[in-house]
Protein backbone atom coordinates (compact mmCIF):
# COMPACT_ATOMS: atom_id res chain seq x y z
CA UNK A 1 0.00 0.00 0.00
CA UNK A 2 1.20 3.49 -0.74
CA UNK A 3 1.78 5.79 2.21
CA UNK A 4 -1.07 8.15 3.03
CA UNK A 5 -0.72 11.71 1.80
CA UNK A 6 -0.11 14.31 4.48
CA UNK A 7 -3.33 16.00 5.59
CA UNK A 8 -4.35 19.22 3.81
CA UNK A 9 -4.62 21.16 7.07
CA UNK A 10 -2.22 19.76 9.69
CA UNK A 11 -3.37 19.78 13.28
CA UNK A 12 -0.57 22.16 14.25
CA UNK A 13 -2.17 24.81 12.02
CA UNK A 14 -5.60 24.39 13.62
CA UNK A 15 -4.80 26.98 16.28
CA UNK A 16 -3.72 29.45 13.61
CA UNK A 17 -7.02 29.00 11.75
CA UNK A 18 -8.95 29.38 15.01
CA UNK A 19 -7.10 32.60 15.82
CA UNK A 20 -7.93 34.13 12.44
CA UNK A 21 -11.54 32.96 12.74
CA UNK A 22 -11.83 34.64 16.15
CA UNK A 23 -10.83 37.99 14.65
CA UNK A 24 -13.32 37.59 11.81
CA UNK A 25 -16.06 36.79 14.32
CA UNK A 26 -15.15 39.90 16.28
CA UNK A 27 -15.35 41.97 13.10
CA UNK A 28 -18.61 40.29 12.06
CA UNK A 29 -20.24 41.18 15.38
CA UNK A 30 -19.40 44.87 14.88
CA UNK A 31 -20.59 44.89 11.26
CA UNK A 32 -23.80 42.95 12.01
CA UNK A 33 -24.85 45.72 14.37
CA UNK A 34 -24.50 48.23 11.51
CA UNK A 35 -26.24 46.01 8.95
CA UNK A 36 -29.21 45.64 11.31
CA UNK A 37 -29.76 49.39 11.66
CA UNK A 38 -28.69 50.94 8.34
CA UNK A 39 -31.10 50.30 5.43
CA UNK A 40 -28.35 51.26 2.98
CA UNK A 41 -26.24 48.34 4.25
CA UNK A 42 -28.84 45.57 4.33
CA UNK A 43 -26.81 43.87 1.57
CA UNK A 44 -24.04 43.36 4.12
CA UNK A 45 -25.71 40.20 5.40
CA UNK A 46 -25.03 38.55 2.02
CA UNK A 47 -21.36 39.59 1.86
CA UNK A 48 -19.90 36.89 4.20
CA UNK A 49 -21.58 34.10 2.21
CA UNK A 50 -20.43 35.59 -1.10
CA UNK A 51 -16.91 36.03 0.30
CA UNK A 52 -16.82 32.38 1.37
CA UNK A 53 -17.95 31.30 -2.11
CA UNK A 54 -15.23 33.38 -3.77
CA UNK A 55 -12.60 31.82 -1.47
CA UNK A 56 -13.89 28.35 -2.37
CA UNK A 57 -13.77 29.21 -6.09
CA UNK A 58 -10.16 30.40 -5.71
CA UNK A 59 -9.26 27.26 -3.73
CA UNK A 60 -9.77 25.05 -6.79
CA UNK A 61 -6.87 26.65 -8.71
CA UNK A 62 -4.60 27.86 -5.91
CA UNK A 63 -0.86 28.07 -6.63
CA UNK A 64 1.77 25.74 -5.10
CA UNK A 65 2.40 26.21 -1.38
CA UNK A 66 5.57 27.79 -0.06
CA UNK A 67 5.04 28.51 3.67
CA UNK A 68 7.01 31.41 5.14
CA UNK A 69 8.39 31.76 8.63
CA UNK A 70 6.87 33.98 11.31
CA UNK A 71 9.83 36.30 11.55
CA UNK A 72 10.52 39.39 13.64
CA UNK A 73 8.40 41.57 11.36
CA UNK A 74 5.34 39.38 12.01
CA UNK A 75 5.74 39.72 15.77
CA UNK A 76 6.31 43.47 15.49
CA UNK A 77 3.12 43.85 13.41
CA UNK A 78 1.16 41.94 16.05
CA UNK A 79 2.64 44.02 18.89
CA UNK A 80 1.91 47.30 17.10
CA UNK A 81 -1.61 46.51 15.91
CA UNK A 82 -3.08 45.02 19.09
CA UNK A 83 -3.03 48.27 21.15
CA UNK A 84 -4.38 50.26 18.20
CA UNK A 85 -7.20 47.78 17.61
CA UNK A 86 -8.00 47.79 21.33
CA UNK A 87 -8.54 51.56 21.14
CA UNK A 88 -10.61 51.14 17.98
CA UNK A 89 -12.81 48.51 19.64
CA UNK A 90 -13.44 50.80 22.61
CA UNK A 91 -14.41 53.70 20.34
CA UNK A 92 -16.82 51.44 18.48
CA UNK A 93 -18.70 50.92 21.74
CA UNK A 94 -20.34 54.36 21.85
CA UNK A 95 -19.89 54.94 18.11
CA UNK A 96 -20.72 51.58 16.48
CA UNK A 97 -21.30 53.03 13.00
CA UNK A 98 -18.17 55.18 12.81
CA UNK A 99 -16.91 54.40 9.26
CA UNK A 100 -13.26 55.25 9.98
CA UNK A 101 -13.12 52.98 13.03
CA UNK A 102 -14.91 50.15 11.21
CA UNK A 103 -12.42 50.46 8.38
CA UNK A 104 -9.51 50.43 10.86
CA UNK A 105 -10.81 47.27 12.54
CA UNK A 106 -11.37 45.61 9.15
CA UNK A 107 -7.88 46.58 8.01
CA UNK A 108 -6.37 45.07 11.16
CA UNK A 109 -8.25 41.79 10.67
CA UNK A 110 -7.12 41.67 7.04
CA UNK A 111 -3.49 42.23 8.05
CA UNK A 112 -3.65 39.36 10.55
CA UNK A 113 -5.31 37.15 7.93
CA UNK A 114 -2.64 37.95 5.34
CA UNK A 115 0.17 37.23 7.80
CA UNK A 116 -1.41 33.91 8.80
CA UNK A 117 -2.00 33.01 5.15
CA UNK A 118 1.62 33.81 4.36
CA UNK A 119 2.73 31.33 7.03
CA UNK A 120 0.36 28.72 5.63
CA UNK A 121 1.10 29.06 1.92
CA UNK A 122 3.52 31.87 1.16
CA UNK A 123 3.27 35.19 -0.63
CA UNK A 124 1.91 33.89 -3.96
CA UNK A 125 -0.65 31.80 -2.13
CA UNK A 126 -2.11 34.69 -0.11
CA UNK A 127 -2.01 37.00 -3.16
CA UNK A 128 -4.20 34.47 -4.93
CA UNK A 129 -6.89 34.86 -2.22
CA UNK A 130 -6.45 38.58 -1.62
CA UNK A 131 -9.40 39.90 -3.64
CA UNK A 132 -12.01 37.65 -1.97
CA UNK A 133 -10.67 38.80 1.40
CA UNK A 134 -10.89 42.45 0.38
CA UNK A 135 -14.49 41.86 -0.70
CA UNK A 136 -15.53 42.45 2.93
CA UNK A 137 -14.91 46.17 2.34
CA UNK A 138 -18.12 46.34 0.27
CA UNK A 139 -20.10 45.78 3.48
CA UNK A 140 -18.67 48.83 5.27
CA UNK A 141 -20.59 52.12 5.57
CA UNK A 142 -19.46 54.97 3.36
CA UNK A 143 -17.99 58.01 5.12
CA UNK A 144 -20.28 60.98 5.57
CA UNK A 145 -18.15 63.04 3.20
CA UNK A 146 -18.99 60.59 0.39
CA UNK A 147 -22.71 60.86 1.14
CA UNK A 148 -22.61 64.65 1.19
CA UNK A 149 -20.14 65.09 -1.66
CA UNK A 150 -21.29 62.33 -4.04
CA UNK A 151 -24.66 60.79 -3.16
CA UNK A 152 -26.52 64.03 -2.41
CA UNK A 153 -25.38 65.75 -5.66
CA UNK A 154 -26.43 62.64 -7.61
CA UNK A 155 -29.90 62.73 -6.07
CA UNK A 156 -30.24 66.43 -6.85
CA UNK A 157 -29.11 65.77 -10.43
CA UNK A 158 -31.73 63.03 -10.86
CA UNK A 159 -34.40 65.38 -9.52
CA UNK A 160 -33.46 68.08 -12.04
CA UNK A 161 -33.41 65.66 -14.98
CA UNK A 162 -36.72 64.07 -13.96
CA UNK A 163 -38.36 67.49 -13.56
CA UNK A 164 -37.23 68.53 -17.03
CA UNK A 165 -38.50 65.32 -18.64
CA UNK A 166 -41.87 65.45 -16.87
CA UNK A 167 -42.27 69.09 -17.88
CA UNK A 168 -41.46 68.17 -21.48
CA UNK A 169 -44.25 65.58 -21.26
CA UNK A 170 -46.86 68.22 -20.55
CA UNK A 171 -46.92 68.27 -16.72
CA UNK A 172 -45.14 71.31 -15.21
CA UNK A 173 -42.55 70.19 -12.64
CA UNK A 174 -39.85 72.01 -10.73
CA UNK A 175 -36.92 70.48 -8.82
CA UNK A 176 -36.18 71.71 -5.28
CA UNK A 177 -33.10 69.93 -3.97
CA UNK A 178 -33.97 66.23 -4.01
CA UNK A 179 -37.72 66.67 -4.42
CA UNK A 180 -39.86 67.55 -7.43
CA UNK A 181 -42.82 69.89 -7.19
CA UNK A 182 -45.78 69.02 -9.40
CA UNK A 183 -49.28 70.47 -9.43
CA UNK A 184 -50.55 67.96 -6.85
CA UNK A 185 -47.66 68.13 -4.38
CA UNK A 186 -44.04 67.07 -3.92
CA UNK A 187 -42.28 63.84 -4.92
CA UNK A 188 -38.90 62.83 -3.47
CA UNK A 189 -35.93 61.17 -5.18
CA UNK A 190 -35.99 58.04 -3.01
CA UNK A 191 -36.82 59.98 0.19
CA UNK A 192 -35.76 63.40 1.40
CA UNK A 193 -33.40 62.00 4.05
CA UNK A 194 -31.99 58.91 2.35
CA UNK A 195 -29.55 58.18 -0.42
CA UNK A 196 -29.83 56.16 -3.63
CA UNK A 197 -30.15 52.95 -1.68
CA UNK A 198 -29.41 50.56 -4.49
CA UNK A 199 -26.07 52.20 -5.30
CA UNK A 200 -23.85 50.46 -2.75
CA UNK A 201 -25.61 47.14 -3.36
CA UNK A 202 -24.90 47.46 -7.08
CA UNK A 203 -21.26 48.27 -6.33
CA UNK A 204 -20.98 45.09 -4.26
CA UNK A 205 -22.63 42.91 -6.93
CA UNK A 206 -20.46 44.38 -9.69
CA UNK A 207 -17.27 43.54 -7.78
CA UNK A 208 -18.58 40.04 -7.00
CA UNK A 209 -19.42 39.30 -10.63
CA UNK A 210 -16.07 40.62 -11.80
CA UNK A 211 -14.29 38.18 -9.47
CA UNK A 212 -16.70 35.33 -10.20
CA UNK A 213 -15.96 35.53 -13.92
CA UNK A 214 -12.26 36.31 -13.33
CA UNK A 215 -12.40 39.41 -15.50
CA UNK A 216 -9.29 41.42 -16.26
CA UNK A 217 -8.75 44.62 -14.24
CA UNK A 218 -9.90 46.74 -17.19
CA UNK A 219 -13.07 44.68 -17.64
CA UNK A 220 -13.75 44.78 -13.89
CA UNK A 221 -13.48 48.56 -13.92
CA UNK A 222 -15.84 48.68 -16.90
CA UNK A 223 -18.33 46.42 -15.13
CA UNK A 224 -18.14 48.55 -11.98
CA UNK A 225 -18.75 51.80 -13.87
CA UNK A 226 -21.47 50.12 -15.90
CA UNK A 227 -23.20 49.08 -12.68
CA UNK A 228 -23.15 52.64 -11.40
CA UNK A 229 -24.58 53.90 -14.69
CA UNK A 230 -27.34 51.26 -14.59
CA UNK A 231 -28.23 52.15 -10.99
CA UNK A 232 -28.55 55.84 -11.88
CA UNK A 233 -30.53 55.10 -15.06
CA UNK A 234 -33.08 52.83 -13.35
CA UNK A 235 -33.40 55.20 -10.39
CA UNK A 236 -34.10 57.97 -12.88
CA UNK A 237 -36.78 55.78 -14.49
CA UNK A 238 -38.29 55.10 -11.07
CA UNK A 239 -38.34 58.82 -10.24
CA UNK A 240 -39.94 59.64 -13.59
CA UNK A 241 -42.63 57.01 -13.05
CA UNK A 242 -43.50 58.23 -9.53
CA UNK A 243 -43.50 61.89 -10.61
CA UNK A 244 -45.76 61.07 -13.55
CA UNK A 245 -48.12 59.20 -11.22
CA UNK A 246 -48.20 62.16 -8.84
CA UNK A 247 -48.92 64.61 -11.66
CA UNK A 248 -51.75 62.51 -13.10
CA UNK A 249 -53.32 60.77 -10.09
CA UNK A 250 -52.12 62.65 -6.99
CA UNK A 251 -49.77 61.80 -4.13
CA UNK A 252 -51.83 58.76 -3.14
CA UNK A 253 -50.59 57.03 -6.29
CA UNK A 254 -46.99 57.68 -5.20
CA UNK A 255 -47.63 55.93 -1.89
CA UNK A 256 -49.16 52.94 -3.67
CA UNK A 257 -46.37 52.61 -6.22
CA UNK A 258 -43.37 53.67 -4.11
CA UNK A 259 -42.19 50.25 -2.91
CA UNK A 260 -43.08 48.27 -6.08
CA UNK A 261 -41.26 50.84 -8.21
CA UNK A 262 -38.19 50.72 -5.97
CA UNK A 263 -38.04 46.92 -5.95
CA UNK A 264 -38.53 46.79 -9.71
CA UNK A 265 -35.72 49.28 -10.27
CA UNK A 266 -33.32 47.28 -8.08
CA UNK A 267 -34.17 43.93 -9.71
CA UNK A 268 -33.86 45.43 -13.19
CA UNK A 269 -30.51 46.98 -12.31
CA UNK A 270 -29.09 43.72 -10.97
CA UNK A 271 -30.46 41.74 -13.90
CA UNK A 272 -28.90 44.09 -16.44
CA UNK A 273 -25.63 43.97 -14.49
CA UNK A 274 -25.58 40.16 -14.63
CA UNK A 275 -26.13 40.25 -18.39
CA UNK A 276 -23.28 42.75 -18.75
CA UNK A 277 -21.00 40.49 -16.70
CA UNK A 278 -21.87 37.46 -18.84
CA UNK A 279 -21.10 39.44 -21.96
CA UNK A 280 -17.60 40.21 -20.66
CA UNK A 281 -16.96 36.81 -19.08
CA UNK A 282 -13.74 35.01 -19.88
CA UNK A 283 -13.37 32.67 -16.93
CA UNK A 284 -10.31 30.37 -16.99
CA UNK A 285 -10.60 26.68 -16.22
CA UNK A 286 -9.31 25.73 -12.73
CA UNK A 287 -6.69 23.08 -12.22
CA UNK A 288 -8.05 19.58 -11.62
CA UNK A 289 -7.86 18.50 -7.94
CA UNK A 290 -5.36 15.67 -8.63
CA UNK A 291 -2.73 18.23 -9.68
CA UNK A 292 -2.88 20.12 -6.38
CA UNK A 293 -0.14 19.76 -3.81
CA UNK A 294 -0.83 18.84 -0.16
CA UNK A 295 0.24 21.24 2.58
CA UNK A 296 3.90 20.62 3.48
CA UNK A 297 5.35 20.89 6.98
CA UNK A 298 5.53 24.48 8.26
CA UNK A 299 8.61 26.56 7.47
CA UNK A 300 8.55 28.16 10.93
CA UNK A 301 9.25 26.77 14.33
CA UNK A 302 6.76 29.06 16.10
CA UNK A 303 3.42 29.06 14.23
CA UNK A 304 1.59 27.82 17.31
CA UNK A 305 3.09 30.54 19.54
CA UNK A 306 2.13 33.28 17.09
CA UNK A 307 -1.36 31.82 16.69
CA UNK A 308 -1.81 31.61 20.46
CA UNK A 309 -0.84 35.28 20.81
CA UNK A 310 -3.23 36.24 18.03
CA UNK A 311 -6.09 34.25 19.57
CA UNK A 312 -5.42 35.64 23.03
CA UNK A 313 -5.41 39.15 21.60
CA UNK A 314 -8.87 38.71 20.06
CA UNK A 315 -10.34 37.24 23.24
CA UNK A 316 -8.81 39.90 25.50
CA UNK A 317 -9.86 42.68 23.14
CA UNK A 318 -13.55 41.74 23.15
CA UNK A 319 -13.81 40.65 26.78
CA UNK A 320 -11.97 43.80 27.90
CA UNK A 321 -14.36 46.04 25.95
CA UNK A 322 -17.39 44.20 27.35
CA UNK A 323 -16.06 44.52 30.91
CA UNK A 324 -15.23 48.21 30.51
CA UNK A 325 -18.67 49.28 29.35
CA UNK A 326 -20.55 47.00 31.72
CA UNK A 327 -19.97 49.44 34.58
CA UNK A 328 -20.94 52.53 32.61
CA UNK A 329 -24.18 54.41 32.10
CA UNK A 330 -26.66 51.91 30.70
CA UNK A 331 -29.78 53.93 29.90
CA UNK A 332 -32.95 51.85 30.21
CA UNK A 333 -35.55 54.52 31.08
CA UNK A 334 -35.94 58.26 30.50
CA UNK A 335 -33.98 60.40 32.95
CA UNK A 336 -34.75 63.78 31.41
CA UNK A 337 -35.53 66.69 33.70
CA UNK A 338 -38.42 67.55 31.38
CA UNK A 339 -40.82 65.74 29.07
CA UNK A 340 -43.04 66.50 26.08
CA UNK A 341 -46.81 66.20 26.39
CA UNK A 342 -48.27 66.27 22.87
CA UNK A 343 -51.82 67.67 22.71
CA UNK A 344 -53.26 64.38 21.50
CA UNK A 345 -56.70 65.05 23.06
CA UNK A 346 -57.28 68.32 21.23
CA UNK A 347 -60.01 68.09 18.57
CA UNK A 348 -57.70 69.70 16.00
CA UNK A 349 -54.81 67.28 16.62
CA UNK A 350 -54.14 64.76 13.85
CA UNK A 351 -51.44 62.14 14.54
CA UNK A 352 -48.79 61.71 11.87
CA UNK A 353 -48.57 58.22 10.38
CA UNK A 354 -44.87 57.50 10.08
CA UNK A 355 -43.79 55.46 7.08
CA UNK A 356 -41.56 52.38 7.45
CA UNK A 357 -38.77 54.34 5.79
CA UNK A 358 -39.06 57.16 8.34
CA UNK A 359 -38.98 54.68 11.21
CA UNK A 360 -35.96 52.88 9.74
CA UNK A 361 -34.14 56.16 9.13
CA UNK A 362 -34.66 57.60 12.62
CA UNK A 363 -34.04 54.38 14.65
CA UNK A 364 -36.22 55.88 17.36
CA UNK A 365 -37.56 53.94 20.34
CA UNK A 366 -40.25 56.61 20.88
CA UNK A 367 -41.51 58.27 17.70
CA UNK A 368 -44.60 60.46 17.99
CA UNK A 369 -45.97 63.58 16.38
CA UNK A 370 -48.81 65.24 14.55
CA UNK A 371 -50.44 68.42 13.31
CA UNK A 372 -52.77 70.80 15.15
CA UNK A 373 -54.26 74.27 14.90
CA UNK A 374 -52.93 77.12 17.04
CA UNK A 375 -54.96 79.71 18.91
CA UNK A 376 -54.46 82.10 15.99
CA UNK A 377 -55.98 79.59 13.56
CA UNK A 378 -52.65 78.85 11.83
CA UNK A 379 -51.37 75.24 11.50
CA UNK A 380 -48.75 73.81 13.83
CA UNK A 381 -46.73 70.59 13.85
CA UNK A 382 -45.05 68.92 16.83
CA UNK A 383 -42.77 65.86 16.85
CA UNK A 384 -41.03 64.04 19.69
CA UNK A 385 -38.25 61.62 18.71
CA UNK A 386 -36.65 59.66 21.54
CA UNK A 387 -33.75 57.23 21.88
CA UNK A 388 -33.51 55.34 25.17
CA UNK A 389 -31.03 52.57 24.39
CA UNK A 390 -28.26 52.10 21.87
CA UNK A 391 -26.18 54.81 20.29
CA UNK A 392 -28.41 56.07 17.47
CA UNK A 393 -28.79 59.44 19.18
CA UNK A 394 -25.10 60.11 18.61
CA UNK A 395 -25.60 60.60 14.89
CA UNK A 396 -29.29 60.51 13.85
CA UNK A 397 -30.31 63.91 15.35
CA UNK A 398 -27.44 65.61 13.55
CA UNK A 399 -27.85 63.81 10.23
CA UNK A 400 -31.66 64.11 10.23
CA UNK A 401 -32.88 67.38 11.70
CA UNK A 402 -34.75 70.30 10.10
CA UNK A 403 -31.54 72.20 9.32
CA UNK A 404 -30.23 69.21 7.32
CA UNK A 405 -33.30 67.53 5.85
CA UNK A 406 -35.54 70.46 4.98
CA UNK A 407 -33.13 72.00 2.43
CA UNK A 408 -32.72 68.54 0.85
CA UNK A 409 -36.51 68.33 0.62
CA UNK A 410 -36.71 71.51 -1.41
CA UNK A 411 -37.24 73.99 1.45
CA UNK A 412 -35.33 77.25 1.22
CA UNK A 413 -33.62 78.36 4.42
CA UNK A 414 -34.59 82.03 4.68
CA UNK A 415 -33.16 82.89 8.10
CA UNK A 416 -31.31 81.33 11.03
CA UNK A 417 -32.33 83.11 14.23
CA UNK A 418 -30.00 81.15 16.49
CA UNK A 419 -31.08 79.82 19.91
CA UNK A 420 -34.32 80.83 21.60
CA UNK A 421 -34.28 80.18 25.37
CA UNK A 422 -37.39 78.58 26.89
CA UNK A 423 -37.38 78.73 30.73
CA UNK A 424 -38.44 75.47 32.36
CA UNK A 425 -37.74 74.95 36.04
CA UNK A 426 -34.03 75.36 36.68
CA UNK A 427 -33.21 75.01 32.97
CA UNK A 428 -33.30 77.34 29.98
CA UNK A 429 -33.89 75.09 26.98
CA UNK A 430 -32.01 76.51 23.95
CA UNK A 431 -34.22 75.74 20.92
CA UNK A 432 -32.66 76.35 17.50
CA UNK A 433 -34.92 78.55 15.35
CA UNK A 434 -35.20 78.86 11.56
CA UNK A 435 -37.44 80.33 8.92
CA UNK A 436 -38.06 78.18 5.82
CA UNK A 437 -39.97 78.74 2.61
CA UNK A 438 -41.30 76.08 0.26
CA UNK A 439 -43.14 77.33 -2.77
CA UNK A 440 -45.38 80.10 -1.49
CA UNK A 441 -45.53 78.76 2.08
CA UNK A 442 -43.47 80.17 4.98
CA UNK A 443 -42.97 78.38 8.28
CA UNK A 444 -40.83 78.78 11.38
CA UNK A 445 -39.15 75.69 12.83
CA UNK A 446 -37.80 75.23 16.37
CA UNK A 447 -35.95 72.16 17.54
CA UNK A 448 -33.86 70.96 20.46
CA UNK A 449 -31.71 67.84 20.93
CA UNK A 450 -31.35 66.96 24.62
CA UNK A 451 -29.04 64.55 26.46
CA UNK A 452 -31.33 62.95 29.05
CA UNK A 453 -28.45 61.41 31.01
CA UNK A 454 -26.42 64.59 31.42
CA UNK A 455 -29.50 66.87 31.34
CA UNK A 456 -27.96 69.28 28.90
CA UNK A 457 -28.20 69.98 25.15
CA UNK A 458 -26.62 67.24 23.06
CA UNK A 459 -23.85 68.69 20.96
CA UNK A 460 -22.64 67.56 17.58
CA UNK A 461 -18.97 67.49 16.77
CA UNK A 462 -17.60 70.82 15.61
CA UNK A 463 -16.03 70.29 12.14
CA UNK A 464 -14.00 73.50 12.51
CA UNK A 465 -12.05 72.03 15.45
CA UNK A 466 -10.45 69.30 13.38
CA UNK A 467 -10.24 65.54 13.66
CA UNK A 468 -8.09 65.50 16.81
CA UNK A 469 -10.63 67.55 18.74
CA UNK A 470 -13.44 65.23 17.67
CA UNK A 471 -11.32 62.22 18.61
CA UNK A 472 -10.81 63.68 22.10
CA UNK A 473 -14.57 64.16 22.47
CA UNK A 474 -15.18 60.59 21.36
CA UNK A 475 -12.58 59.26 23.78
CA UNK A 476 -14.30 61.15 26.61
CA UNK A 477 -17.40 59.02 25.94
CA UNK A 478 -15.24 55.89 26.23
CA UNK A 479 -13.68 57.18 29.44
CA UNK A 480 -17.17 57.75 30.91
CA UNK A 481 -18.13 54.20 29.87
CA UNK A 482 -21.30 55.48 28.25
CA UNK A 483 -22.36 52.71 25.92
CA UNK A 484 -26.01 53.78 25.62
CA UNK A 485 -27.17 57.33 25.04
CA UNK A 486 -30.61 58.38 26.26
CA UNK A 487 -31.66 61.46 24.29
CA UNK A 488 -34.64 63.15 22.69
CA UNK A 489 -35.31 65.65 19.92
CA UNK A 490 -38.34 67.91 19.96
CA UNK A 491 -39.42 69.74 16.78
CA UNK A 492 -42.12 72.40 16.59
CA UNK A 493 -43.23 74.18 13.42
CA UNK A 494 -45.40 77.30 13.13
CA UNK A 495 -47.01 77.92 9.73
CA UNK A 496 -48.51 81.13 8.42
CA UNK A 497 -47.53 84.64 7.39
CA UNK A 498 -46.94 86.08 10.86
CA UNK A 499 -43.85 88.24 11.28
CA UNK A 500 -40.77 86.45 12.59
CA UNK A 501 -40.39 88.80 15.56
CA UNK A 502 -43.95 88.00 16.63
CA UNK A 503 -43.45 84.22 16.27
CA UNK A 504 -40.14 84.26 18.16
CA UNK A 505 -41.60 86.32 20.98
CA UNK A 506 -44.66 84.07 21.36
CA UNK A 507 -42.79 80.76 21.08
CA UNK A 508 -41.57 80.37 24.72
CA UNK A 509 -45.04 80.77 26.20
CA UNK A 510 -46.71 78.69 23.45
CA UNK A 511 -44.31 75.80 23.76
CA UNK A 512 -44.45 75.84 27.57
CA UNK A 513 -47.93 74.29 27.35
CA UNK A 514 -46.35 71.17 25.79
CA UNK A 515 -43.38 70.88 28.18
CA UNK A 516 -43.45 69.69 31.75
CA UNK A 517 -40.60 69.28 34.28
CA UNK A 518 -40.12 65.84 35.80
Amino acid sequence: MSPAAPPLLPVRFGLLAAAVAAWWLLLGARLANVWSHAPDLAHGWAVPALLAYLLWARWTDRPPLAPAAAGRGTWLALAALLPLLAAVRLLLGPYPSWPVMLFALTAGVLVFTVLAGRMLGGGRWIAHFLFPLLFILTALPLPGTVDRGVILPLREFLARVAAELVSAGGFPALAHGTVIEVGRGFVGVDEACSGIRSLQTVMMVALFLGELHRLSPVRRAGLFLGGLALALAFNLGRTLFLTWQAARHGLGAVERWHDPAGHTALVATLGALCLLALHQSKRPRPLPPEHLEPLPPPATTHPAAWAAALLAGALLLESGAQWWFRGGLQATAPRAAWQVALPERLPTYVAHRFTPNEEATLFSTDLRGGQLTGDDGAPRAAYRIGWQTGQSARFVPFNHNPAVCFPSAGCELVADFGPVAVPLGRFALPFRSYLFRRGGERFHVFYLVWDNDANQPLRAEDPTQGSLSWLRQAWDEVRLRRLNLNAQMFIYAVYGDAESAEVLAAFPSEIAALLAPR
